[in-house]
């Protein structure tokens, strides 16, 4: 009787103890809550959610690798404020909610024991508490799994409705919260089908109707999936390996890594020894890990990180303590000794403490502080250069009393350049903010001979009026080094500085950049780059032209590939073939690129041009006065309705055409263009439209050099670029540019256009 009167006292002060622990656990979890500055990627969630609703849910809904369930609740809380504390908020209440299921799951899976196990042991884990105080959508996804873990065992062990509807919506939340929440959620639907196959009728109407709910409340998520497959098409990082399983569950094990790693696996033996007498449940708890396996298939493009598969911490937590409060209690019950359970509990929960004290003590990277410094030194007519990643963090703090000075959000890669070249090389000095963690301080002090610098925790600002190109040179490898291995921030350092040491004539440091990159990067586009910047300035053009030609596929990462390519193009005198990429070139970075000089642009070549047309007007908007032909041949703008580029074109409607003399001169000459139908009249029932390039070297009648039919279904606007003939002495070449109806011979609709028409030639 004594024995069963402890049970019912410990059976009812269970609860009483889970409540005692979910409230530590909310205590560390807002504990310096707001200590650290908001970093990147919570700035993002502070900028997305602290508007109206209708904002919030057209911004989540603009970029594909958004679901909407985190940001939704985050606006929720809006009304705490922009500070630190209020948009990690939402987190700290997750992770309290996660340690209260963590509780319930610990009891359907094993014992009230088990359960404040289970609880204790999450309350007090730093990377529960780094979750708990990050403002994305970590701890919410961890939360979620724990309920609908612990909703699938209840539906099992008890035959209620409201279980099947509390596991639907919880499990439908969780794939609404996270796209690699989706895996838990195939995870849990594998362990159903199983339980459904080895138990009776009864459950198998249960499971089924709480899937049928959860299925239908997920109607949407394959829209999102299939934007994000979309939008995630070409390229890919490598995928992730078994290795990310022990970095997510162990990631502030420090020097103790493999103890508490075989801690856990003795905890996951003991879970099955527990469910020898159990349900089938205990057996299929590895299906919820299921859902790991098409990560190792599958790739990104931009980079997997450990910390995406937080939905797997808490279950993992929960599975150990379960497993060690069932082997404890076996061997306390042999041994003859009370204490020995809770004592072992409380040892467990010490090995906690000094990774949790370890995590509060971390310093993260101090923005307010330097923006605070940024606004005192600078005024409206001041330049900051802001390298990445500070350029969200201090565009969030920059506040200056004043008017703000100019921003140049430097960039990373190759085409960041060009709005460095903008910048004037004399006059103000020029203020530069650069990501540097604690450990590049030191090296950072060599730059106070030429730069004034202020640094903060992670954080250097740096004052100087050498050129732009010159101050990079001594920052980025400054930079790139104190990343160290990581690989996010070093690679793009390395291979911007590779760029910029290119520029000022040092190859050798180029290309050891380039190596140095090389190294960080696994993004196939971007490796077959580098290795052909490299083999570029060791002089192997076949190689280089091989490289870069792969990494085109299906697009270039930088638009500095394309210009790269041509100048290997040239070397191997493939001259055509340059002036294409130079003209992608053009079109992808917005702006003309200096090998190339323009010859003749649309303005002259509709100026000096002779038109042929009927003599008759028809119904276009370009008709000028009482000149039937400027009703076929006109200077205009076509705009793309899909992604909005304008283009200045010279319209036709055919028959038309137009005849031009070239300028004399030795040089190779190009006609470079973009055919197309005008975007207004797609669908109008046009059947197409022929574009021809006839020349005539000065003797004798114009040849057919190049023909392209166009027809409506060609939305994209792709280079065509036609070498003409050299033209003889004393006599000037003539071209002439021609349109007529498409294959069925139809003018209807036949709205065309050359669009950006220039002659252009190779200036080296």
């Amino acid at each position: 009787m004594a024995a069963n009167h402890r049970w019912h006292t410990w059976g009812r002060a269970a609860p009483v103890c889970a409540m005692l622990v979910t409230l530590l656990g909310f205590g560390l979890s807002v504990h310096r809550l707001g200590h650290n500055s908001l970093w990147s990627d919570e700035i993002v969630t502070a900028q997305l959610t602290r508007g109206e609703l209708a904002t919030v849910w057209r911004s989540v809904h603009a970029d594909p690798a958004h679901l909407p369930l985190y940001y939704v609740l985050q606006w929720c809380f809006s009304w705490a404020g922009r500070s630190e504390w209020a948009v990690r908020l939402p987190s700290a209440l997750a992770a309290t909610v996660s340690v209260a299921l963590a509780y319930r799951l610990g009891t359907c899976l094993g014992s009230s024991a088990a359960g404040l196990l289970a609880s204790l042991l999450l309350a007090t884990h730093a990377q529960h508490i780094w979750a708990a105080q990050e403002a994305r959508y970590y701890a919410l996804v961890g939360c979620l799994s724990l309920g609908s873990a612990a909703g699938l065992l209840l539906l099992v062990e008890q035959h209620k409705p409201r279980h099947a509807a509390t596991f639907a919506l919880v499990t439908a939340a969780l794939a609404y919260s996270h796209f690699m929440a989706l895996l838990a959620v195939a995870g849990q639907a594998l362990s159903s089908a199983i339980i459904a196959l080895a138990q009776g009728a009864s459950l198998r109407r249960r499971l089924l109707a709480a899937w049928a709910l959860t299925a239908l409340l997920m109607a949407p998520i394959p829209l999102y999936l299939a934007r994000l497959l979309s939008a995630e098409s070409g390229g890919g990082s490598a995928p992730l390996s078994l290795r990310a399983v022990p970095d997510i569950l162990l990631p502030y094990a420090h020097g103790h890594r493999s103890l508490l790693l075989l801690g856990a696996l003795i905890g996951i033996l003991g879970m099955f020894a527990a469910g020898r007498n159990r349900r089938a449940t205990w057996l299929l708890l590895p299906c919820w890990l299921a859902g790991l396996a098409p990560l190792f298939l599958l790739r990104a493009k931009h980079f997997f990180l450990p910390k995406y598969l937080y939905h797997l911490f808490p279950l993992a937590v929960a599975y150990v303590a379960c497993g060690w409060a069932f082997l404890v209690n076996k061997a306390a019950q042999a041994m003859q000794l009370r204490a020995a359970a809770p004592l072992f509990a409380l040892a467990l929960v010490v090995t906690n403490l000094q990774p949790l004290a370890a995590y509060y003590r971390t310093e993260k990277y101090n923005w307010r502080a330097a923006a605070s410094k940024l606004a005192e030194l600078t005024g409206p007519e001041d330049t900051v250069v802001m390298v990445p990643p500070t350029w969200p963090e201090m565009s969030w703090y920059y506040q200056p009393l004043e008017p703000q000075a100019q921003i140049l959000p430097f960039g990373y890669g190759p085409s960041s350049l060009q709005a460095l070249r903008a910048l004037p090389n004399a006059g103000r000095p020029i203020f530069w903010v650069l990501y540097l963690p604690s450990g590049g301080v030191v090296e950072a002090e060599a730059l106070r001979a030429r730069y004034h610098l202020w640094h903060f925790h992670g954080v250097l600002l740096l004052k100087g009026d050498e050129s732009p190109l010159a101050t990079a040179y001594q920052v980025l490898p400054l930079v790139a080094r104190a990343a160290g291995k990581d690989a996010v921030i070093a690679g793009p350092a390395w291979d911007t500085f590779g760029r910029v040491a290119e520029e000022l004539g040092r190859p050798q440091e180029a290309q050891h950049a380039y190596e140095e990159a090389l190294r960080c990067y696994a993004e196939p586009r971007a490796r077959h780059r580098l290795r052909a910047d490299i083999a570029r300035l060791q002089g192997d053009y076949p190689l280089a032209l091989s490289e870069y030609i792969a990494a085109l596929e299906p697009a270039p990462d930088t638009p500095e590939t394309l210009r790269s390519l041509a100048q290997v193009q040239h070397q191997l005198s493939l001259e055509p073939e340059a002036v294409v990429s130079l003209a992608r070139y053009s079109r992808l970075a917005g702006s003309f690129p200096p090998e190339l000089c323009v010859v003749m642009s649309a303005t002259h070549l509709l100026r000096d041009g002779e038109v042929e047309a009927p003599g008759k007007p028809i119904d276009t908007p370009y008709c000028s006065g009482q000149n039937p032909a400027s009703c076929y041949v006109a200077l205009t703008t076509f705009i793309h309705p899909e992604t909005g580029e304008a283009r200045q074109a010279i319209f036709m409607h055919p028959p038309a055409s137009l005849l031009f003399a070239l300028p004399e001169g030795s040089s190779p000459l190009y006609f470079v263009s973009l055919p197309t139908l005008q975007p207004e009249s797609w669908g109008w029932g046009s059947d197409g439209v022929s574009f021809q390039v006839y020349a005539s070297g000065g003797q004798g009648a114009l040849q057919l050099l190049a023909e392209r039919t166009v027809v409506p279904g060609d939305h994209s606007w792709q280079e065509w670029v036609v070498a003409l003939p050299p033209g003889v002495p004393g006599q000037r070449a003539l071209v002439k540019l021609e349109v007529g109806p498409g294959p069925a011979g139809d003018y209807t609709a036949d709205w065309a256009g050359w669009a950006e028409p220039m002659v252009v030639r190779w200036c080296g």
